[in-house]
């Protein structure tokens, strides 16, 4: 737990702010000019090297959480960003990326007009692309809405393993149904034709060749008209079912909480520090530890559908969610298609009755798919001071809540590795390392805990400590 009594004992991240553009698109140019040092006006010449920017959206609707994905090619670029807004709001800064990529994923929860440019530096010279854009449904977060259905009975496996689809479409008016896959970055190529509208179970066993994210989908003629079936994405990984020391984290994201009388909602600003966290949160993490804990994906994901009851808490005291199906936060169907190690739950219930106290709690467990999941929650975003200093770089008390709560996940993690030994998290100033609130604040503590070379001689973490169960 992180408390407002044991604050002295968290951690860090970048000090920074993604922060709130707030500019109309027009007005972005502008702003990138300004954060560059040296401004080059090229020539019509020179404006004719490159062409402009472009990027390209594979879908113009999608359902509730269904992904949609982001394309671009700009191998000259030195720097891209990218921008996303909702409806007529301002534009706001997603995130730094590559100069190419033939699918950045993303989902959304919230109903409505979703659009995305990218800005380009070539040189000192900013470039802004055409603007794209999805029209996200109204509906059930995460389920299809189409008048074809496609199910699978696993999602992660290894080469050799089989796995199946089925579907029940007796009623869709379809005369012949089409299988298709693709990989994650490719086209749709066809698998097979089928005459039967009810399939219990198509087998298919991948290869070794066959390693990575492939998605399939169905295709049929419904009474004259054509359809297509939801995705169904399953991962062929050699590493399925293993245990390792790499963990990789969802960031959820409930964007309001109206419990009761209590109302409270987390500003654009704030989400947009949230990203940042989860964008540094690798390189915080395997600092840290040294490379013992390695951090896998990160995936952010927003939910509009407000929090409106707290009804757990942590066992001394403290009210806190519950999670899974008839809990307080039900995330279970984003889990379902993912191998996630640790969830980092944010919800803006700080200073409803019974929260007062604590910024973070953990650690939680949620079951998924018989692999558990070890999660936390943070209800606060408001605090900014830097917290320490690791390699010469300053980093936040936000960052330090998230470390702070996944050191605990790692103590139940060991714990359930056979190894409980270590001296414990909150027992920094018994081992000689007081917090004297600092720019080193808690770093060295965290950095030799988990390192097991504790200036005293006790143990610390084991790298079994960082061992985790993929599905």
């Amino acid at each position: 737990m992180f408390s407002f009594m044991a604050s002295n004992a968290s951690h860090r991240i970048f000090s920074g702010n993604r922060g709130q553009i707030g500019l109309k698109p027009a007005s972005l140019l502008l702003f990138f000019a300004f954060l560059l040092l040296f401004v080059y006006l090229p020539t019509s010449e020179s404006q004719a090297t490159f062409d402009d920017p472009r990027i390209y959206i594979n879908k113009d609707v999608a359902d509730l959480g269904e992904p949609f994905s982001l394309s671009w090619h700009e191998p000259y670029a030195e720097q891209v960003w990218l921008f996303y807004r909702y409806e007529e709001e301002d534009f706001q800064s997603l995130s730094t990326v590559d100069a190419s990529c033939d699918g950045y994923t993303l989902s959304k929860t919230r109903p409505g007009k979703w659009s995305f440019l990218i800005m380009v530096k070539y040189h000192d010279d900013i470039h802004q692309s055409n603007e794209v854009s999805v029209y996200v449904k109204s509906g059930g977060r995460g389920k299809a809405k189409s008048d074809l259905n496609l199910y699978t009975n696993r999602a992660f496996l290894k080469p050799g393993q089989r796995f199946a689809l089925s579907w029940y479409e007796e009623d869709s008016g379809a005369s012949y149904i089409h299988l298709w896959r693709r990989r994650a970055d490719g086209d749709y190529e066809y698998v097979a034709g089928f005459d039967k509208k009810t399939m219990d179970g198509y087998g298919i066993v991948p290869r070794r060749i066959d390693l990575g994210e492939w998605y399939y989908c169905l295709t049929a003629d419904c009474n004259g008209v054509q359809r297509q079936s939801n995705e169904i994405k399953v991962t062929v990984s050699d590493s399925a079912g293993e245990t390792n020391n790499i963990w990789n984290i969802l960031f959820v994201i409930y964007e309001r909480a109206d419990v009761g009388n209590f109302h409270k909602t987390f500003s654009e600003k704030q989400i947009s520090e949230i990203y940042y966290y989860a964008d540094n949160i690798k390189y915080t993490m395997e600092g840290i530890t040294g490379g013992r804990m390695r951090i896998g994906t990160v995936e952010v994901v927003r939910i509009s559908e407000p929090i409106t009851s707290v009804s757990g808490d942590n066992g001394k005291g403290f009210r806190a969610l519950t999670y899974g199906p008839g809990g307080d936060a039900d995330f279970s169907d984003l889990l379902a298609t993912r191998d996630i190690q640790c969830v980092v739950v944010y919800a803006p219930i700080s200073y409803l009755e019974g929260t007062e106290g604590w910024y973070g709690l953990s650690p939680f467990t949620i079951e998924n798919g018989g692999t558990p999941c070890r999660a936390m929650i943070i209800n606060n975003v408001d605090l900014k001071r830097t917290y320490y200093t690791m390699d010469g770089v300053s980093y936040s008390i936000q960052i330090g809540i998230i470390v702070h709560e996944m050191l605990h996940l790692v103590e139940d993690n060991s714990r359930a590795n056979g190894w409980s030994g270590f001296e414990s998290l909150h027992s920094a100033s018994e081992n000689g390392y007081p917090n004297k609130n600092n720019e080193n604040g808690d770093y060295p503590w965290h950095r030799d805990l988990t390192r097991d070379q504790l200036k005293n001689g006790k143990d610390g973490f084991h790298k079994e400590s960082f061992y985790i169960r993929h599905k």
